[in-house]
């Protein structure tokens, strides 16, 4: 008899269930989509296990992982209770709507939910004919919320093909749009009228004739949600009201004719040059939290500027020194940062994502008096446990006040710092990627305009002599050693 070692493995594609498009969690009895109508039995999940299909004959690998050893094709799992109530047969559609090109934001899961009982709620009062009170109405809309969004997703996906298609710049270019869960997304773009006829409101995107030299594209992790084309020399024009997406473009030379459209059946996912002398820049996919930014990215761990990025990297920004600043909070897991946030007009609405966002993350706060300001943003490097790079930042004020965003590491750690920008005093946006979107999960490039290169200067003498008594360091109780604030009159 054959070892069940010897099947074939296949590694989960994600933590999501394809069917209402919420988190698989361990224990939850779930079921994984082999392909076509093949499945395989249901199992209760447990994360980064192996479990054995002996009727199917294969090995499930709980990875969730793109960058799994086992290297098994990636497959879609869905909650047993969701594939129990479907009306319809699994289609490549609807697999293809819930494969997501990246993590949503923390807070997209409740977002989602609480949306989903708001429409819900109506209707249940209206079918139940008997009058409820509102909560009452919403508790039973909450019990039903994943039902609701399995519905959605089927019906949305009834009719449709995944596929790709070939768009000709030289003619007439529209465009049209659809909804999901609320949010708006390019549906289709093409050269034909008529082929929009059944579709509200198409648009026509680009005349004949007129300059592409860039294409905008603002999308989220569902898929595309705005097209923009442009002269090779001019920025995006026009308002950008695109909100909790991210921008990047593509550069398209002047004989490239064709764009490649790939969708999902249901929106557009992605845009491609038809042109293969031409390298895949992976600058195109580079995303900015808005389409005006620096071009210029560093990388912190070495100071290079970077010319080939990550997969799929996404920069955002705070504003340092703007008008209204009362302070500064980090995110840190000790040996980097992951996000820096700048507070204004005492909103708390920051902590409700980042809780969500960073759930074992430490946060440092740096108060800012009347007058203060940033003149100083410096590298504190070294080699945490295990050699790890240890890349974390201090901020230096005009008033003295000196904040390290990381642990204190060791003192000898800690005799120079790397300056790595003087913020003007009347605001500089300073961009920086997503922890998300890098691997290991951290603050690794910067972006900023009027770039130069680093200059080393002497650690602050209260925040060293705040280190060197704060006792030597050792993985069980790095995190103690957070530096919250330290000022000349603190020490």
């Amino acid at each position: 008899m054959e070892s069940p070692d010897e099947a074939p493995y296949f590694c989960m594609a994600d933590t999501r269930c394809r069917l209402c498009q919420f988190e698989l969690e361990e224990g939850d009895l779930v079921i994984a989509h082999i392909g076509g109508q093949r499945f395989s039995m249901e199992f209760n999940l447990r994360m980064a296990d192996t479990i054995h299909d002996s009727y199917e004959w294969i090995n499930l690998h709980t990875c969730a992982s793109p960058r799994c050893m086992a290297e098994g094709r990636r497959i879609p799992f869905f909650h047993n209770d969701c594939f129990c109530f479907r009306l319809y047969d699994i289609s490549d559609a609807l697999v293809a709507a819930g494969d997501y090109a990246f993590d949503p934001p923390a807070y997209e899961r409740n977002r989602r939910s609480h949306r989903i009982k708001r429409l819900l709620a109506p209707k249940l009062r209206d079918e139940l004919q008997i009058r409820l009170p509102a909560e009452t109405l919403m508790a039973i809309a909450g019990l039903l919320v994943r039902e609701c969004a399995v519905i959605t997703a089927e019906e949305q996906s009834l009719g449709v093909n995944v596929f790709d298609v070939t768009v000709d710049l030289t003619q007439d270019v529209y465009i049209s749009y659809t909804t999901v869960d609320g949010v708006r997304y390019v549906k289709s773009i093409g050269n034909t009228l008529s082929k929009f006829c059944n579709e509200d409101h198409p648009g026509l995107l680009r005349k004949p004739g007129e300059p592409v030299g860039k294409i905008w594209i603002a999308e989220d992790y569902r898929g595309i949600r705005s097209v923009k084309f442009c002269p090779a020399d001019a920025s995006l024009a026009g308002p950008t009201p695109i909100v909790k997406s991210w921008w990047r473009h593509i550069s398209t030379p002047c004989d490239v004719k064709n764009i490649t459209i790939k969708s999902d059946g249901l929106k557009l996912r992605d845009i491609l040059i038809c042109n293969e002398t031409i390298p895949d820049d992976t600058s195109n996919y580079v995303g900015w939290a808005n389409p005006e930014h620096p071009n210029d990215v560093i990388d912190i761990t070495t100071f290079d500027r970077v010319n080939s990025f990550p997969e799929r990297l996404w920069m955002t920004f705070f504003d340092c020194n703007a008008n209204g600043i009362t302070g500064y909070t980090a995110v840190t897991g000790g040996s980097s940062v992951a996000m820096i946030h700048a507070h204004e007009n005492d909103s708390t609405r920051f902590y409700t994502d980042m809780d969500a966002a960073y759930p074992r993350g430490f946060f440092i706060h740096m108060p800012l008096d009347d007058g203060e300001f940033v003149t100083e943003i410096c590298r504190r490097y070294a080699l945490a446990a295990g050699n790890r790079i240890s890349a974390c930042l201090v901020f230096i004020t005009n008033k003295g006040r000196s904040t390290l965003f990381g642990t204190s590491g060791p003192p000898e750690s800690c005799l120079v710092l790397d300056k790595i920008l003087t913020p003007a005093p009347n605001g500089t946006q300073i961009w920086f990627n997503d922890s998300t979107s890098v691997h290991p999960k951290s603050l690794r490039y910067l972006a900023f305009d009027g770039l130069m290169p680093p200059v080393q200067r002497p650690f602050p003498p209260h925040l060293y002599q705040t280190l060197r008594t704060s006792g030597p360091r050792t993985p069980s109780h790095e995190i103690q050693h957070l530096i919250i604030d330290q000022s000349p009159e603190f020490c």
